[in-house]
């Protein structure tokens, strides 16, 4: 089957080129109309969703949209569901240096990049994106529509609520449940349950008042 991609950003740049290294060759993309400005993208033929759902079959291509966490990863929740009720079939890219444990479940439309460690009986909900280095500790549930930073650390049994987004260097103790649409800025530290629609950041880094050339005599 030839992959295709929605979209066409910075992040179906990276992603593209992380597909080429796993031996799939992108064929086209696609993105909305009001999108489009040149026919080609990338090296690559550039269609309208509407173009390519006239003329092309999509029983011939696997799909994977590149669309990260925009409003709480609303956006690519739509698009996944707009193409899955046209029949698309979607493809998940996992690379190859992911660590994933005994009896993981994981569903489809993934993005799980270099560094993952996913243990023991953990499970990962459709249409989540794990960017690289993160631990998901075991019997761990991500939802599905999640996106994870780089460097967060889930400790075992804890459970990430459905379209939440997890900042860069955020850690979350065991056993706990957050709940779905919450927002983590980088460097949290959460350790009891959230509600839902919840946002939390990190404090603001402490200015001294002491010069570095001063301290470091």
């Amino acid at each position: 089957m030839k992959l295709i991609l929605f979209g066409n950003s910075e992040l179906a740049k990276v992603i593209s080129i992380y597909f080429e290294e796993s031996g799939k060759t992108v064929d086209s993309y696609i993105v909305d109309e009001s999108f489009k400005k040149k026919d080609v993208f990338n090296g690559k033929p550039l269609y309208t969703t509407d173009y390519f759902l006239e003329n092309f079959s999509n029983e011939n291509f696997e799909l994977f949209i590149c669309i990260g966490d925009l409003k709480i990863n609303k956006v690519r929740e739509k698009k996944y569901n707009f193409f899955k009720s046209k029949g698309f079939k979607f493809t998940s890219l996992i690379h190859k240096n992911v660590t994933i444990g005994n009896n993981v479940k994981l569903g489809e439309h993934l993005l799980i990049l270099e560094g993952n460690n996913i243990q023991h009986n953990a499970q990962i909900g459709d249409n989540s994106f794990l960017w690289s280095s993160n631990h998901i500790g075991h019997s761990s549930i991500i939802g599905k529509n999640v996106f994870i930073s780089s460097n967060v650390t889930i400790s075992g049994c804890t459970s990430i609520g459905d379209n939440s987004f997890v900042g860069v260097g955020s850690t979350f103790a065991n056993d706990i449940e957050i709940g779905k649409f919450n927002y983590f800025g980088n460097g949290c530290n959460i350790t009891t349950n959230t509600k839902d629609y919840q946002i939390y950041k990190s404090s603001k880094p402490i200015l001294s008042k002491v010069k570095s050339d001063e301290f470091f005599k």
